[in-house]
This record gives C-alpha cells, sequence and structure tokens, in this order.
C-alpha cells in the first residue's frame, strides 16, 4: 500500500516520464530479441537431422517391401511416394538418388538415369553428380560417366578448396580407370 502512495505522490510529469522509459526499454529489448532472430543463420535442410531421417525411413520402408517378397517396383513406388510428398528440394534430390540406386541395383538403368538426373537438377552436388556418373558407368557410357566423375570431383575441390579429398581422388580414379587422362 505504501509503494501505491508514493507513486500516487509523484507529480503528473514524473509519472508520464517513467511511463515513457518503461515503454521505450520495452521496445528496445523486443528490438534486440527480434534482430538477434532475424540474423540467427538458418539452417539448411541437409544440415538437419529431419531430412535424414526422412531419407532413411523411406528407405527402410521400400526395402522392407522388395524384403516382404515384393519386387522393385513397389518399392520405386514408395520413393514416388515420398518425392510427390516433400517440397524441399534436398530431400527431394537424396530420395530421387537413393531411387536412382536402387534401380540400378535391380538392372534398372533407365529409371535410375531418370531418377539420377532429376536429382542433380535439384541440387547439383559431389554426392548427385558422382552417383550420376556411377549410373552412366553402369550403363556402359564412358563418356558421360567421365564427365560427370570430373564434375563431381571439381564440386568437391571447390567446396573444399582442396584437391586432397578422399571423394574426389575417388572420382578421380574412375575417370583414369574409364581411360581418360
Amino acid at each position: 500500500m505504501t509503494n501505491i502512495i508514493k507513486f500516487k505522490s509523484i507529480s503528473k510529469f514524473k509519472k508520464i516520464t517513467i511511463i515513457i522509459v518503461g515503454i521505450l526499454l520495452l521496445c528496445v529489448v523486443a528490438y534486440f530479441a527480434i534482430s538477434i532472430f532475424l540474423k540467427a543463420p538458418l539452417k539448411k535442410a541437409q544440415d538437419l537431422p529431419v531430412s535424414v531421417n526422412i531419407v532413411n525411413d523411406v528407405k527402410k520402408e521400400a526395402e522392407s517391401k522388395i524384403n516382404s517378397g515384393g519386387d522393385a517396383e513397389s518399392a520405386f513406388a514408395v520413393y514416388d511416394k515420398a518425392i510427390l510428398a516433400n517440397e524441399d528440394k534436398i530431400i527431394k534430390s537424396d530420395l530421387l538418388i537413393s531411387k536412382a540406386v536402387l534401380a540400378a541395383n535391380s538392372n534398372k538403368l533407365d529409371i535410375a538415369l531418370e531418377s539420377a538426373k532429376k536429382a542433380v537438377d535439384l541440387d547439383r552436388n559431389g554426392n548427385s553428380l558422382g552417383r550420376l556418373a556411377w549410373i552412366y558407368k553402369r550403363s556402359g557410357d564412358k563418356v558421360n560417366a567421365i564427365k560427370y566423375y570430373t564434375e563431381a570431383a571439381d564440386f568437391i575441390d571447390k567446396k573444399l578448396n582442396s584437391t586432397d579429398s578422399n571423394s574426389s581422388n575417388s572420382f578421380r580414379k574412375q575417370v583414369k580407370e574409364l581411360g581418360a587422362n
């Protein structure tokens, strides 16, 4: 009660000043909170564990279709459903690469190439380029295999700012094995 009485005894000018200072402090705190939130780096989908979980869950479901007596077509349907359901281009690319690997291992090279090309279009990275090269190699197309192995190695070297990574060296080894200089 004494605090209320003390506040009542303060002049009208001081009361207004206290209220304005309080509002200004609130605005400053809100401004900093919002600016920190907006400046915080947003994570890309490939950094989020949820994207890895989505791809792994779809792989498991596709594998279970095959293991339970289904054919590759039923596994492709699982991938197709997941690809359509996801808006994120990186997740779609990863799903397409997984589908391409399954298709290549099932000797469905036309489906493998189509899926890998779509993956590269969505997210051109060392993994998608390397998988596309691998599928071209499996299909006997040395020219495109060399082209994409080289591009994958160059991509990785540029990204890592180094020419001594295991992945890029592996891709360059493939290029040499395929007969390119």
